[in-house]
């Protein structure tokens, strides 16, 4: 048995052990007479390890891996991103009679009615609706649990509100044990959506503190968003996350899914974060994994960002599920067009590197759901899971024709129909 290794002389402490346990199960053999297994030497067998480090066989491309930020659990939600609320466009299911989860109603008496609102709201399709009928001096709201804040640290704050009849100013808060340990107050305008932001500076530390929306006295409250994060969040993303993902120096990141992408409208995900819809995660609906809202708050201009705070190459994959071609053409106009083009005038069109571009390819596109060929920011598209329409595009996304025609792979031919091989160039 002869074993050769062609290594650098820093990679061989890596691979010590593994060439240990190699060498010792050589020339082993076993007894295939029903007894229990023994372990004999056979000194007839010898092996013979060469190391040769200054043999050069070849290149790893430097993205042959990367990492998957997906938009699935708690991934950018409670984790990358820094926002600390959640359903914060009030877009799920009620918890509490009438409150939307997590959130709790404050003050709730006879006297007083909540209820998600589906004909006035500010964002996607509902916003949280309260109304009360009680003199002035009782406090009724909604509140949020299990924050963690820090004493003396600045949070920054944003919410969309209407109002009728509420002579008396809107209190947000951060309260904890021992009470109010930060406030603020708005004056609200009439019957009409108006957007505040505010900056919240906590007296204590808070482990299990509450966010808090209240107004004393008669009337009718919307909320249609709100936000909270800290002061140091760096474009929306956690400032401690950040500085951890930059030591790991990732090649490149992949985003946005995965099986959330069959489902994904990218245009959902730009434009004023707050007016952005919020759609039922259809992946993780379809598996069983519950209900859950994808509140569109990291769209593609964010995800851009987040690899200019990390230097990560960006991998775009697009919706080759319930997408269409033209949809994808969009995208890699919105990332890579001329500034005069329709949506060519995206944030995520200034590269952040020499080039000038988001380099987003349409070259070497594997069929079947093989990965692509690694190039950095590859435009990642299922052909063999996409059909389009009677009349689609064929071979072009929306007027966009790839460079080069698609590999033939024939471990994926028997699955495609003719429509699919057409697609594929095959």
């Amino acid at each position: 048995v002869h074993i050769c290794f062609y290594m650098c002389l820093d990679r061989l402490l890596a691979t010590a052990k593994v060439i240990g346990c190699l060498a010792l199960s050589i020339g082993l053999v076993w007894a295939t007479d029903g007894r229990q297994p023994e372990h004999k030497r056979d000194p007839s067998l010898q092996a013979t390890i060469t190391i040769r480090p200054n043999s050069h066989i070849g290149t790893i491309d430097p993205h042959i891996y990367g990492h998957f930020p997906e938009l699935v659990f708690r991934v950018f939600y409670g984790g990358l991103w820094a926002e600390m609320l959640r359903a914060r466009k009030f877009e799920t299911r009620d918890g509490e009679y009438g409150v939307v989860k997590p959130w709790y109603s404050i003050g709730r008496t006879e006297k007083t009615h909540f209820m998600h609102d589906n004909t006035v709201f500010y964002s996607g399709r509902q916003s949280q609706k309260i109304v009360s009928w009680e003199s002035p001096g009782h406090e009724v709201g909604i509140g949020q649990k299990e924050l963690f804040f820090e004493k003396g640290k600045v949070y920054q704050g944003r919410i969309n509100v209407r109002q009728e009849g509420i002579t008396t100013p809107l209190v947000i808060a951060l309260d904890g044990q021992g009470g109010t340990h930060a406030s603020n107050k708005l004056l609200l305008p009439e019957a009409r959506w108006t957007r505040f932001s505010f900056n919240l500076t906590p007296t204590q530390r808070g482990r299990d503190g509450s966010f808090t929306v209240k107004f004393s006295g008669p009337g009718t409250l919307w909320i249609g968003t709100v936000s909270l994060m800290p002061e140091d969040h760096l474009s929306g993303y956690r400032k401690d996350v950040i500085e951890a993902l930059r030591a790991i120096r990732m090649p490149n990141l992949r985003w946005p899914g995965g099986n959330f992408v069959s489902y994904y409208r990218w245009e959902d995900g730009i434009g004023d974060r707050d007016r952005r819809p919020s759609r039922l995660n259809l992946s993780r609906a379809i598996e069983r994994e519950g209900i859950y809202f994808e509140p569109s708050d990291v769209g593609i201009d964010e995800f851009i960002e987040l690899c200019r705070l990390t230097g990560g190459e960006p991998f775009v994959a697009v919706n080759a599920g319930d997408g269409t071609p033209e949809e994808a053409a969009r995208l890699v106009e919105y990332c890579n067009g001329p500034t005069g083009s329709t949506y060519g005038c995206g944030p995520s069109a200034t590269r952040f590197s020499a080039t000038g571009r988001v380099a987003m390819s349409m070259k070497k596109l594997t069929p079947g759901g093989s990965s692509p060929s690694p190039k950095p920011c590859v435009l990642s598209i299922r052909v063999s899971n996409w059909s389009p329409p009677e009349g689609g595009t064929g071979n072009t996304l929306g007027g966009i024709k790839p460079s080069s025609k698609l590999p033939r792979d024939t471990s994926t031919t028997s699955r495609c129909t003719p429509t699919r091989r057409n697609i594929a160039g095959t």
